[in-house]
């Protein structure tokens, strides 16, 4: 929902994927916000995080900038802000592929090499993305064969 502040309108989100979500997968989701504006700069506008909270077990909420959204640049801009974002130079705290943190895709859980083992990209998306999906498909969706 949208809030009017003294700070300026927010979007505040509760739980995420539909669902409830502990207060650490929000916080994992205001570091990547942090991190994706940070790589943008001027190129893409990222909404600014303002803050996580919980209300109690499994409800926490993320306060962030609040973006008008629709018809506000061309996709021409779009693609130019998302090559500089996968142009941008490694950030000095984290310099591996993946993430610092685990985080969440909608509601599924998501890893993302927080450990900071050293591999190359196709090592990364056989063991954090596709394996673990499809791990994941198994263990939820067992089929005979």
């Amino acid at each position: 929902f949208i809030l009017d502040t003294d700070r300026g309108r927010c979007f505040v989100k509760c739980g995420t994927g539909g669902q409830g979500a502990g207060k650490e997968i929000l916080e994992y989701e205001a570091e990547a916000l942090r991190r994706l504006g940070a790589a943008a700069g001027d190129a893409l506008k990222v909404p600014e995080p303002w803050l996580v909270g919980e209300l109690g077990p499994g409800r926490a909420f993320i306060v962030q900038e609040y973006l008008e959204l629709g018809g506000g640049t061309s996709l021409d801009r779009l693609g130019e802000g998302l090559a500089v974002v996968h142009a941008a130079a490694l950030p000095d705290d984290w310099t591996k592929f993946g993430f610092p943190l685990e985080g969440c895709c909608g509601a599924c859980p998501q890893k993302n090499n927080a450990e900071g083992e050293d591999m190359n990209w196709v090592e990364f998306w056989q063991d954090y993305r596709l394996g673990d999906q499809l791990k994941m498909l198994q263990e939820n969706q067992p089929w005979d064969g």
